[in-house]
């Protein structure tokens, strides 16, 4: 983790990004922080990026529209791997990853990221891509061949729990938001030991956080080219992004 800049370069002067980082900073001193702290970051770091329908719907300039587009991505993936019956080897020609016989678990993984996220230009970019890194090596971790990642896929994934992984997906993305931003400041500043605790508390809040979230449309039967399929993944997105208010 790391970035040339830890700040999204539109923000800097911006009240709304120093009061963020005041409180990321501060927060930052090896102590565990209350949820009544892990909040107060969280709603400053709405501030930032314009609030939950702003970014939800891809029309912040600071976060939103990277993580839609991944998640999509993803979405339409895993959803292809529930319709074929866990025919991995079909869903995955679908998205253009063939030759199987010459790819380990760990190719076919970095494959499907850069699928989903593509190159990594910007600090959403870097965040949408490390998110899809995460949720991806999470799912695959206990596999080692193909037959058993499909064992596998098949005991965690079906229609009624694709939404929760989804929900997972940018729970991850905003953690992985928040790190790029202030990975380097806080290595400089604070220590990397400092640093490591003040995430480990934030993305153990996060999660937490998700199991709140309600989800009211199940992904089942949608068409994941269709623009159907990208207000839903938009909702879900504002559904999580919500409870952090």
């Amino acid at each position: 983790m790391g970035t040339s800049a830890s700040y999204h370069p539109s923000l800097k002067g911006k009240p709304e990004w120093g009061k963020l980082s005041s409180e990321v900073t501060t927060g930052c001193n090896g102590q565990s922080l209350d949820k009544e702290k892990l909040a107060n970051i969280f709603g400053k770091y709405l501030g930032v990026i314009g609030g939950a329908n702003k970014a939800s719907s891809g029309k912040s300039a600071v976060m939103g529209r990277a993580g839609l587009k991944s998640a999509t991505k993803l979405g339409g993936f895993l959803g292809s791997l529930i319709s074929s019956g866990f025919n991995i080897e079909k869903s995955l020609k679908e998205v253009g990853i063939t030759d199987l016989s010459n790819k380990s678990l760990s190719d076919i993984v970095n494959n499907l990221i850069e699928y989903c996220s593509g190159p990594a230009s910007t600090i959403d970019d870097k965040a949408a891509k490390e998110a899809t890194r995460l949720l991806l090596e999470e799912i695959v971790e206990k596999a080692d061949t193909i037959d058993s990642l499909k064992e596998q896929l098949k005991k965690i994934l079906n229609p009624e729990t694709l939404d929760d992984i989804i929900v997972k997906y940018f729970g991850y993305y905003i953690f992985e938001h928040l790190s790029v931003m202030f990975w380097e400041k806080l290595s400089k500043q604070k220590g990397e030991k400092n640093r490591g605790k003040l995430f480990k508390h934030i993305k153990d809040f996060i999660l937490e956080k998700l199991k709140v979230v309600n989800i009211k449309t199940p992904l089942k039967n949608i068409n994941w080219g269709s623009d159907r399929a990208k207000e839903i993944i938009s909702k879900i997105f504002k559904n999580v992004l919500k409870v952090f208010e």
